[in-house]
C-alpha cells in the first residue's frame, strides 16, 4: 500500500522558490528587530554614543544572516510545503449513499457526489486521515417488470483512474416498512478490485461488502418537497497489498524521493473486514410526480469508522476515522399511475 505523507524533499532546483521565500522571511525579521533596536536607543538618549557601536554591528549582522540561519528557515518552509505534497491511493467509501426508499415503478436513479472515506494509502502513515472521495453511481430498478419489486442493480465509480478507481457493481434491495410508506429499508452489496501505482509507490486491492440503512421522512408526504433522515452500517471486507517508501525510522510511509533505492521501499499488505457507521439528512424534492421525472434527492451525510493501519509492512490495530459527504441524485422511469396531492 502506497503512502500519503510528507514528502522527503532535498533542496533542489525545484525548491530554489522556497530559498526567496525564506529570504523574504529573514528580511522581514530585520525589519523587527531594527525597529525594536532603535526604540531602545531612543530610550536610553545618554548612553547612545556609547551603545552607537554596538547598535551599528547588531544591525549590520541581522541584514546578513548566517547560512545556518538560512538554512533553519527553509527547511521548515521546505516541510510546511511537503505536508500538501502526497501520494493518495486506494479510495476507499465507507457509504453507498444511493437512497433507501424504492421508486415504486419502473425507473433509473443517477448520483454525483463526495461521500465519506479514506485511501488506502493513508494506512501507512504515522496519523492515517479521512478524506472526502468524489462518486458517480446509477441504480436500475425494474419494480413490475419482474416479480420482484424492490430489487436493483447498478454500479459506482469512487475517485479517479491515477488513484486506483475501479467500476464497481452494486446490487441491492429497498422496501417500505409501513403502510403509511414513512419508514424505508434498503441494502446494497457491492464487489471491486482495484490497482494503481504513483511515482515509485503501488497498490492493488480486492474491496466487497454490504450496506444497510434505514430512511424516516421527517415531514409529511408532499409532490414538492420532503425532508428525510437516513442511519446505516456498512461492512467492507478488505484484501490489499502494495508497495511504498518508509522515512529514516523505517516505520512510516513517505512519498518517494526522486533518486528511490530498493533499501527506502519496502511491501505491505493488510486485511479484515473494516465496519462504518453514517447518518445524514436529505431534502427530496418533486418525488411523487406522475411524469417520467421521479425526483431529484440532495443529501448531507457524517460517516465514521475503521480503517486499516500499516506499519513497516506490517498490519497493526485498526484506527477510526470520520468526515462528511454531499450528493445529488435524480430520478427517471415509467409513469406513475398516481401521484400525491397535497
Amino acid at each position: 500500500m502506497p503512502p500519503q505523507a510528507a514528502k522527503n524533499a532535498a533542496p533542489t532546483a525545484t525548491t530554489h522558490g522556497q530559498f526567496d521565500i525564506c529570504g523574504g522571511f529573514v528580511s522581514l525579521c530585520d525589519g523587527i528587530f531594527g525597529g525594536l533596536l532603535n526604540v531602545r536607543v531612543a530610550a536610553s538618549e545618554n548612553a547612545r554614543k556609547a551603545s552607537a557601536r554596538r547598535v551599528l554591528l547588531v544591525a549590520h549582522m541581522s541584514s546578513k544572516p548566517t547560512a545556518g540561519s538560512r538554512i533553519r528557515v527553509a527547511a521548515f518552509a521546505l516541510g510546511s510545503s511537503a505536508l500538501g505534497a502526497c501520494t493518495t491511493l486506494g479510495p476507499t467509501p465507507a457509504m453507498t449513499g444511493m437512497p433507501a426508499p424504492p421508486l415504486e415503478r419502473p425507473g433509473v436513479e443517477l448520483q454525483v457526489g463526495l461521500v465519506p472515506g479514506y485511501y488506502l494509502s493513508t494506512s501507512v502513515t504515522e496519523e492515517p486521515k479521512a478524506a472526502v472521495l468524489p462518486q458517480v453511481a446509477g441504480v436500475f430498478e425494474p419494480d413490475e417488470l419482474i416479480s420482484v419489486p424492490g430489487l436493483l442493480v447498478g454500479a459506482r465509480y469512487v475517485g479517479d483512474s491515477s488513484s486506483g478507481g475501479a467500476l464497481e457493481p452494486l446490487l441491492g434491495y429497498r422496501t417500505f416498512l409501513d403502510a403509511d410508506k414513512r419508514f424505508s429499508l434498503g441494502a446494497l452489496g457491492f464487489l471491486a478490485y482495484a490497482s494503481a501505482s504513483g511515482g515509485a509507490a503501488s497498490f492493488e486491492a480486492w474491496r466487497g461488502g454490504l450496506t444497510g440503512g434505514v430512511d424516516a421522512r421527517i415531514t409529511g408526504a408532499s409532490k414538492y418537497a420532503e425532508l428525510h433522515a437516513n442511519l446505516g452500517l456498512t461492512f467492507t471486507a478488505l484484501d490489499a497489498s502494495g508497495a511504498y517508501c518508509v522515512g529514516v525510522d523505517g516505520k512510516y510511509g513517505v512519498d518517494c524521493p526522486d533518486d528511490v533505492s530498493q533499501q527506502s521501499r519496502i511491501s505491505g499488505a493488510a486485511s479484515g473486514v473494516f465496519p462504518s457507521a453514517h447518518a445524514g439528512l436529505s431534502l427530496d424534492f418533486a418525488r411523487h410526480l406522475v411524469g417520467p421525472f421521479h425526483g431529484v434527492r440532495v443529501a448531507a451525510d457524517l460517516a465514521g469508522g475503521t480503517l486499516p493501519t500499516v506499519i513497516a509492512g506490517e498490519q497493526h490495530s485498526a484506527k477510526l476515522f470520520g468526515t462528511g459527504g454531499l450528493s445529488l441524485t435524480l430520478g427517471f422511469g415509467a409513469k406513475h399511475g398516481s401521484g400525491v396531492r397535497d
